[in-house]
């Protein structure tokens, strides 16, 4: 679909779009609202500060699209592919990235407030200064993910994979770490006084930390 058609569509009240293709058009400051692009293409689309609040992008791919602004919020991203999108300062709180798709994706001071990311996979991406407080990571693959300076407090990550994360500087106040993976983790710039991990003793033993003090008594932990 031609991109001039699309708009017009939309303009017209046309909400609903299946398996439309709009690889690299620029959408940039475009208000889309409450629009269903599902299983779309739109591969390496500019989207700068557009505003997509709650729309519905289910299984659509936005491989390498730029995302700089963009407002996401309460929008269907489920099983999204959104791998290296350049997502600084993305506003999606309170969206549903559930199994969706970020490696390597640049989500540097994103907005993910109370975000579902229920078995998402963000391998290797920047998450740094991201605000995730109250998100729900059960089950996401955070592998080599840099979490420096991350809003964690009261975010879920029952079961995550956090092998090799950087957790440097990260707020993880009342976060709930039962069971996750913290192989690998350099803890010595972690505060963990405050987060729920169930198995002390494994996390101190797979991963890099020098605390004896706090290594040694599970009652830092809930």
């Amino acid at each position: 679909m031609e991109l001039q058609e699309f708009l017009k569509l939309y303009d017209k009240g046309e909400r609903n779009f299946f398996q439309i293709r709009l690889t690299k058009v620029n959408l940039s400051e475009i208000r889309l609202n409450e629009i269903h692009l599902i299983q779309s293409s739109l591969e390496r689309a500019i989207l700068v500060a557009s505003n997509l609040h709650g729309a519905n992008l289910y299984q659509s791919n936005l491989t390498g699209a730029n995302l700089w602004r963009t407002n996401l919020q309460k929008a269907n991203l489920m099983e999204t592919n959104l791998s290296q999108t350049n997502s600084i300062c993305l506003q999606a709180n309170q969206a549903d990235f559930h199994k969706a798709f970020l490696a390597q994706a640049e989500l540097r001071l994103a907005n993910l407030l109370d975000a579902n990311l229920t078995e998402a996979n963000l391998t290797n991406a920047d998450l740094r200064y991201a605000d995730l407080r109250g998100a729900n990571l059960t089950g996401a693959n955070l592998t080599q993910a840099n979490l420096t300076g991350a809003k964690l407090k009261g975010a879920n990550l029952y079961r995550a994979c956090l092998h090799k994360a950087i957790l440097s500087r990260a707020d993880l106040e009342d976060t709930n770490l039962q069971q996750a993976d913290l192989t690998g983790v350099d803890l010595r710039q972690v505060d963990l006084t405050k987060a729920k991990v169930s198995h002390p003793k494994l996390v101190c033993s797979s991963s890099t930390f020098d605390n004896k003090e706090l290594c040694g008594s599970s009652k830092s932990f809930n």
